[in-house]
């Protein structure tokens, strides 16, 4: 068994007042399999495979020469096929798409690797969702928008919610969609110190917060007086999609921070790291 130094990749540790080395026993160094993929309803899979390295590096090894399987409630349905897309990486994908109401277990094994497995459900949509926008004028011209959001949320079940905002634009007779969600700022929310303090990409929501009712959320965009569309994105989450999400949320805010506690990128795959995580997506038009 080789002793290595993980770094927060693999754990994470709370630094309080000074600096501390832990020395942990790891079989097989750095490296484990990993999965990405996000299921949804009426969608074809589609899953990145890699294995991981140290910190350090600051590398992905890609892997195409893994197998990769989909199974629904226990039983087998296909081996993904591997296409390259963009960057050179390679993804694969289902031929068939998936649906509500169903389990799904995705395997991957590459060579020289135990076979690495995680699953999950697709979440119902979001029975009823309110949102708003208006235009912040400065005399004559646009400055910003403001968004007012609210989700009815079942007081019968635990839910999670993403929110983030995207646009279109029109530019000598070019249309562009940007694929950069908006930063979204604080115009009046109560608590959100929850969110971040000068402004996040995506607003994550846990109904332990609000469970049964439902708040309204003011929201503030930068200045998109170029605009002339904007999609509203609200994704209904599982609790692993939450937490993956959420967990990388607070590593990117911290990085940088080298007395604060570290952050372990929450992981659902069995014998690796990464994220089969489910969600239920709906879109929300605006145009000025």
């Amino acid at each position: 068994m080789k002793k290595t130094y993980l770094l927060y990749i693999l754990a994470a540790f709370a630094v309080a007042g000074c600096y501390k080395t832990y020395e942990l026993d790891w079989p097989g160094g750095y490296t484990k399999p990993v999965i990405n993929t996000f299921i949804q309803h009426d969608s074809l899979l589609k899953v990145t495979v890699s294995h991981s390295s140290a910190a350090e590096e600051y590398r992905v090894y890609h892997r195409g020469d893994a197998t990769v399987k989909l199974y629904a409630d226990g039983v087998y349905q296909e081996t993904l096929q591997p296409r390259q897309t963009a960057h050179n990486v390679i993804t694969f994908f289902s031929q068939g798409k998936l649906s509500r109401g169903t389990r799904y277990r995705v395997t991957a094994e590459i060579p020289g690797f135990p076979l690495a497995e995680g699953e999950d459900v697709i979440p119902p949509p979001v029975p009823r969702i309110e949102a708003g926008f208006s235009p912040i004028m400065i005399g004559n011209y646009v400055s910003n928008y403001s968004i007012k959001f609210r989700v009815f949320d079942d007081g019968a079940e635990r839910n999670y919610y993403r929110v983030r905002l995207f646009y279109k634009t029109t530019y000598n007779g070019h249309t562009y969609t940007g694929t950069t969600p908006v930063r979204l700022e604080d115009d009046g929310t109560e608590n959100w110190e929850l969110f971040g303090d000068d402004g996040v990409d995506e607003v994550l929501l846990d109904d332990a917060l609000f469970n049964g009712r439902s708040p309204l959320y003011h929201f503030r965009t930068q200045s998109l007086s170029y605009a002339d569309e904007f999609y509203l994105e609200v994704s209904q989450l599982t609790r692993d999609a939450y937490q993956y999400f959420r967990s990388a949320q607070l590593q990117r805010n911290r990085r940088g921070d080298d007395i604060g506690e570290k952050v372990t990128v929450h992981s659902n795959i069995r014998n690796g790291l990464g994220i089969v995580g489910g969600m239920t997506v709906q879109y929300f038009t605006y145009k000025p």
